[in-house]
């Protein structure tokens, strides 16, 4: 695994975390 792959890596786990943070608040909300 090389430094790019793990930089996209991390970019992608923390989008994925933001989104489903919004989409746990959404359905609580709503």
């Amino acid at each position: 695994m090389t430094i790019k792959d793990k930089e996209r890596f991390w970019i992608g786990f923390q989008w994925g975390a933001l989104t489903g943070v919004v989409i746990a608040l959404i359905l609580i909300l709503a």
